[in-house]
């Protein structure tokens, strides 16, 4: 099942993708653990959002 994802970096406007639940749970962890952006997640995917960039590094 996809995933919205919204990825927050410091001084940039908010980030909207999509991704598989694994991938988008595994970027979210690793993004918390590097400290490099906020990500949330929910699922309040529609057709309008791109696919997480190279959303495939963080399947298992």
């Amino acid at each position: 099942m996809d995933m919205h994802l919204t990825v927050e970096f410091a001084n940039c406007s908010a980030l909207h993708y999509r991704a598989e639940k694994v991938a988008a749970e595994q970027f979210a962890n690793d993004m918390a653990r590097w400290g490099s952006a906020r990500v949330t997640i929910d699922e309040q995917v529609t057709s309008e959002l791109r696919t997480l960039p190279y959303w495939e590094l963080f399947l298992p």
